[in-house]
């Protein structure tokens, strides 16, 4: 999610920068920006194996891991979507990675998308109610994107799709938090779900799914953690002159 917003006024133009933290929601009065969910649930705390990962990686490889893997997912999730909405995906078509250059899928981001398909035929190709929509909680002040809500046997499921090896306790906080979003716009929810993509974990079928209780409570209170480590903060802007002369 890297959104640019120009705002011009008085021969100035303010450009606000929303990248994974924030949202913009434009009402009569102008932007209003909220937190991210997954900025919120960042705030968890991630273990002692993850300290144990981030002392052995070191914090230089350790980030470029992370951006690896987001790149990776960011191409993941586009790919399904592609699959969902058009009804089939190729090896060779171009996809949109984090910066919305397109390129083509790497034999392992491919394989991933094999294994979706796969979970998606065990589950009787239930119809899709919801593709990567962004939802708002009012009531809470913070907004996410949605990866998809199907009907699986009479019921409406919110899954959240990861191509990580685990599933952290701050992934199952993000589910919980879009299902009270989306519920205030609307949306019906009955469970909760995160399934894993391109798992070789598992020896017969490369994929997992792993049903989420809603707990919202928690999220709150990691929430009130956020807000107390970035009070007053605010998306980036800068302001810029509509024209540049210079004088011969």
């Amino acid at each position: 999610m890297k959104i640019e917003i120009k705002t011009i006024k008085d021969g100035v133009v303010q450009i606000t920068s929303l990248d994974e933290r924030w949202y913009g929601f434009q009402n009569e009065q102008g932007w209003e920006y909220v937190p991210s969910v997954t900025w919120i649930t960042g705030y968890y705390p991630k273990g002692k194996g993850y300290e144990r990962w981030l002392a052995d990686k070191g914090l230089d490889q350790a980030e470029q891991v992370k951006i690896d893997a987001g790149d990776r997912g960011t191409i993941v999730h586009h790919a399904v979507e592609k699959l969902i909405l058009e009804g089939s995906l190729k090896m060779d078509d171009v996809i949109k990675d984090r910066e919305g250059v397109e390129r083509q899928m790497t034999p392992d981001e491919y394989y991933c998308v094999v294994t979706f398909s796969q979970w998606y035929e065990s589950v009787g190709k239930p119809k899709a109610l919801a593709v990567e929509r962004t939802v708002r909680s009012k009531k809470y002040g913070y907004a996410g994107t949605l990866d998809y809500i199907f009907e699986i046997e009479g019921k409406n499921v919110l899954i959240d799709l990861k191509t990580s090896k685990s599933v952290f306790p701050s992934h199952e906080l993000q589910v919980s938090a879009l299902k009270q979003a989306s519920v205030e716009e609307g949306l019906k929810i009955d469970s909760l779900g995160i399934l894993q993509v391109g798992y070789v974990a598992n020896k017969t079928k490369h994929f997992k799914f792993t049903e989420i209780e809603d707990n919202l409570s928690l999220f709150m209170a990691i929430k009130q953690v956020w807000a107390k480590e970035n009070d007053g903060s605010h998306p980036p802007q800068k302001d810029y002159p509509l024209e540049i002369t210079i004088k011969q």
